[in-house]
């Protein structure tokens, strides 16, 4: 491998991870209201307790978090900042994988699509497109990790992040 491509894949990593840093408490935030109705039909005409807009689909008292707001205040009164912080190791590797893979494969994609040819835009459509859905199929246990862990409430599921990629392999493959 080539400087350059060294290069491309640790600051596109690294990039991506300091990215990852800063929009993980959303992301608990965002995957803890997907999960708080899980196993109930959809219904927008669902109210929460406190008579707000639903969308989850379960009888009202079963409704925890009134909204993205609300959830993160009840991450933060409840877990404090590790609450929110949950999954962060997992997501690192996840965006640093995806997002280094996606830009170190990228020009060798295009250029071996476009073989000695300029590269058209659909050449280099379909290059990004090959790519990221090659970087998306190798960081998809990173991913399950990273839901796992932030979709929790309460005691973490895993010890750590390692633990839980060993433990998720070990018993469902």
């Amino acid at each position: 491998m080539e400087s350059n491509e060294w290069k491309k894949l640790f600051l596109g990593g690294f990039s991506a991870c300091a990215v990852s840093f800063l929009v993980n408490p959303f992301d608990v935030i965002k995957i803890r209201l997907q999960v708080q109705n899980a196993g109930q039909p959809f219904n927008p005409r669902a109210t929460s307790a406190a008579g707000g807009g639903g969308g989850g689909g379960a009888a009202a008292e079963t409704v925890r978090y009134r909204g993205f707001l609300h959830c993160g205040a009840v991450i933060w009164k409840e877990e404090g900042v590790r609450g929110l912080a949950r999954g962060l190791t997992a997501s690192m590797i996840r965006e640093f994988g995806y997002s280094g893979l996606r830009l170190y494969l990228y020009e060798s994609c295009r250029n071996t699509l476009a073989g000695s040819e300029e590269p058209s835009a659909a050449v280099r459509f379909g290059a990004g497109l090959l790519t990221g859905a090659v970087a998306a199929a190798v960081m998809v246990p990173s991913d399950l990790v990273k839901v796992r862990m932030q979709a929790a409430s309460g005691p973490p599921p895993y010890s750590n992040t390692f633990a839980a990629f060993a433990s998720i392999a070990r018993e469902e493959g």
